[in-house]
């Protein structure tokens, strides 16, 4: 219970944290306008200019905003239903507060590494190690043994290990950018101003391994595979939507993408997404409290 308890008090000063970087950077405006600098490769790109978002480019401005409307709006909501109903220290309760950190860890990892330098970066460090810790410790708080009696016959396993391969798979979609880069010499097209792309390290060094170990323990009908199954398709469940609104907001900026990107980047994560959904209800539904 001491656990539990600390996780409570964790998740609402992550959920504090959250409504602030979120809210500052939906609604923060000043008089900057757009202009462009030189990067270091010597291409001029455009810059967002106004808000938190100033210094990040014109392209990727609207995907944090669009990221921080879903993160406020659908996230922490979710997230404090389960930090309330937590409490009641149930296995199917504390998987799905599990998958929920799992999302805000990623979106802090991005905000953290991902975002140019601005005035709430400190904040960002102390979301990060929250987030961070937050995770670990609600890991390291699941008892694989009971968690092993707790699982009925019936749970997913053929389905699911088909769905946590092509979820590993997916992400290999951004090889389209890095090998693209790697035969033209050229940086690829979307880094803009930035020097790495800090998406392509958390989905290829450690979202796809994640996925693939996540097959072979399911297959194994292994607890611990179960577990890291929720974790990923509750992140994926809030991904899908999130990139509709990544989009959505970079049509309101006047940032259009091709219909191939659109496939690629929003179409395949947004179906993902519907049966991470579908999976999840399944699994719930074979879990004893």
């Amino acid at each position: 219970m001491k656990t539990i308890k600390t996780l409570r008090i964790l998740s609402i000063i992550i959920v504090l944290l959250t409504v602030v970087i979120s809210g500052v950077g939906i609604f923060w405006q000043n008089e900057g306008e757009p202009f462009s600098v030189e990067n270091i490769y010597g291409e001029q790109i455009k810059l967002f200019g106004n808000g938190l978002y100033a210094h990040d480019s014109y392209f990727k401005a609207p995907i944090n905003k669009g990221t921080d409307v879903g993160t406020l709006f659908l996230v922490i909501p979710v997230f404090l239903v389960l930090i309330f109903l937590i409490k009641r220290n149930t296995l199917k309760l504390r998987i799905l507060h599990l998958g929920v950190l799992s999302y805000l860890l990623y979106y802090a990892s991005s905000l953290a590494f991902g975002v140019a330098y601005n005035s709430l970066f400190l904040v960002y460090i102390l979301f990060f190690s929250l987030c961070l810790f937050g995770f670990v410790l609600s890991i390291f708080s699941f008892d694989m043994e009971i968690f092993k009696n707790k699982l009925k016959p019936g749970l997913p396993r053929r389905g699911l290990a088909a769905y946590l391969f092509f979820a590993g798979l997916s992400v290999f979609v951004w090889l389209i950018e890095i090998v693209g880069s790697l035969k033209t010499g050229n940086p690829p097209s979307t880094l803009g101003m930035y020097t790495t792309e800090p998406t392509f390290v958390l989905d290829l060094g450690i979202i796809a391994p994640s996925a693939f170990t996540a097959v072979v323990l399911v297959l194994k009908r292994k607890p611990a595979g179960y577990l890291m199954a929720s974790i990923l398709l509750m992140l994926n469940m809030f991904i899908g939507v999130i990139v509709i609104l990544q989009t959505v907001c970079q049509q309101i900026y006047g940032v259009n993408i091709s219909l191939g990107q659109f496939i690629a980047y929003v179409g395949i994560f947004v179906i993902m997404s519907l049966f991470a959904a579908i999976l999840t209800i399944k699994i719930q539904k074979r879990i004893e409290d």
